[in-house]
């Protein structure tokens, strides 16, 4: 049934339901660990472990091997010995969350005993969201500032507690259906200490550094302060019209209900104008017959500007800046003076991962290849066809559709090219979403746009895949930011799995970037 829900998207639904209606039905007639026999056996096939992931009544398993999976989500002595950045007080920071944890354990073990009923859960949530209001006190913002009273600076960990506890308690489903089991722990979801220790760092905790008495030389600890501090934690004129009719079909815009709209990123926007590019693909797709002509005479017209501002500028208004990225450790020299001089950011944290050491097969010296155009193709092929022989899936990432579609359209893929998917702006989310799915089964191959190297999960259920190597991804243009390339390398060996990456180049597109540095030796 579950093929038939992907594949007959005009009956995903309704099929769809049926599924759920019939695990429903199965898991009320049965024990909770004949569930868990189920789940295993579902594991085997990547249909199965697609209805494990999807389906509500089963999504309580999902979750308890998402977090077998992070071996160090409990490990605090591991999150502070790898824990790094900037005036880091690691005691501090020990302290406070052996002190956040003990009031968080106490508030989940009390309030599971009592949470039998719906309407019992209700009214005791209510209890510790008062609670948790009482303990925040009052914050006074004012313009350029933020001020936190003594008592509200000293309760953070207890106020986070509090908070947690209401997040976990909220989502006891799984947990409920599961009471009995050993693990029944493991269908809870638990705030991990790095989660905890990220916010205790973004709010100003655990930062201290070193000072030297003059003359004497005895250096002695100086805490900074618990204040916030900004941080971040590794988280139209006439030419205009004129010159929109040269760009705007390379606009990535599709006709949706008789408008012209947006693909950005997985989304589809359909507030979204950009200036004339708008305006002449409507009358692009009238003439196409692709929209109406009242929808024409609504949507276009003269474009008067009637002023701009700059989103760059906006954080200088802001009384406080703090953020959590993935590609902190990437920034370049350049970036690291503008978030220090122009936006005041000072303090940086690097996180470790709690799903412990990468498992991705990759190395700098031997996986970046730079080809002639006549290899080019070929090589990628060659990829591929390791990687299918080898029983694994591959992601092929490339700078642009165009680019994208060279490749697809080549004499090198021909003989396997109706077995490969694509996946790029113009490609609808619903089937976006069945591609990225089955990105991550065996043998398969799938094209990507360098839209789609961050922000996607590409997670891998099939643990024959994971048994062969996993995913490989593969980067086939050069990234001018290395941030760009962390993200699409991260798109496989996800959470701790086995994965590979690799970099084939076009040796032509390379030029300007030999230009660039002979140009500016000094520049990054």
């Amino acid at each position: 049934m579950k093929f038939y829900a992907e594949n007959l998207s005009i009956f995903d639904k309704t099929i769809n339901s049926e599924i759920d209606k019939t695990l429903e039905l199965y898991k009320k007639k049965q024990t909770a660990t004949v569930i868990l026999q189920l789940t295993v056996i579902l594991e085997e096939t990547d249909v199965g472990a697609r209805i494990i992931s999807e389906h509500s009544c089963l999504a309580g398993e999902d979750w308890r091997k998402r977090r077998e999976k992070m071996e160090n989500q409990d490990n605090l002595d591991y999150v502070l010995e790898h824990l790094d950045g900037d005036n880091i007080d690691k005691n501090i920071l020990r302290e406070r969350y052996n002190a956040f944890r003990e009031i968080y354990d106490k508030l989940i073990s009390t309030n599971l005993k009592l949470l039998n009923q719906k309407n019992e859960q209700e009214r005791h949530l209510e209890g510790i969201i008062s609670n948790t209001k009482i303990r925040v006190g009052k914050v006074v913002q004012k313009t350029g500032a933020i001020q936190w009273n003594y008592s509200l600076k000293t309760m953070i960990h207890e106020i986070l507690a509090y908070i947690f506890a209401v997040w976990t308690l909220a989502n006891t489903e799984h947990y409920n259906s599961s009471r009995g089991i050993e693990q029944a722990k493991a269908y809870l979801l638990m705030p991990h200490i790095a989660q905890v220790i990220t916010i205790f760092r973004i709010l100003g905790i655990g930062y201290s550094e070193s000072k030297k008495i003059p003359l004497i030389g005895v250096i002695y600890g100086k805490k900074i302060s618990d204040d916030l501090i900004n941080t971040l934690v590794e988280i139209g004129t006439g030419e205009d019209m004129l010159a929109a009719i040269q760009s705007y079909q390379s606009s990535t815009y599709i006709v949706q209900n008789d408008r012209i709209v947006y693909v950005e990123g997985e989304s589809i926007k359909e507030n979204v104008v950009r200036g004339y590019d708008t305006i002449w693909a409507y009358y692009h797709e009238a003439t196409k017959g692709n929209i109406s002509l009242s929808s024409l005479e609504t949507h276009v017209g003269i474009i008067v500007n009637c002023g701009a501002f700059s989103y760059a500028e906006m954080p200088h208004e802001f009384g406080y800046i703090a953020g959590v990225t993935g590609t902190l450790r990437t920034l370049s020299d350049s970036e690291k003076t503008i978030l220090r001089d122009i936006y005041g950011i000072h303090k940086y944290t690097h996180m470790p991962s709690v799903f412990g050491k990468s498992n991705r097969n990759y190395n700098l010296n031997s996986d970046v290849i730079a080809v002639n155009e006549s290899e080019y193709f070929m090589r990628i092929r060659g990829e591929i066809d390791v990687m299918c022989n080898a029983n694994r899936a591959i992601l092929i990432f490339f700078e642009s559709e165009e680019k994208l579609m060279t490749f697809y359209n080549s004499t090198e893929l021909a003989s396997i090219k109706s077995e490969i998917q694509i996946v790029t702006e113009k490609v609808s989310v619903k089937d976006r979403e069945l591609f990225i799915k089955r990105a991550c089964t065996v043998g398969r191959v799938t094209l990507l746009t360098r839209t789609f190297g961050r922000g996607i999960d590409f997670i891998c259920r099939n643990p024959q895949l994971l048994a062969n190597g996993g995913i490989h991804v593969l980067q086939t243009f050069f990234s001018e930011e290395l941030s760009e390339e962390y993200q699409i390398m991260g798109r496989g060996a996800r959470q701790g799995d086995k994965g590979s990456y690799r970099m084939i180049l076009l040796d032509k597109d390379l030029e300007w970037v030999l230009e660039h540095n002979l140009n500016y030796p000094d520049f990054p």
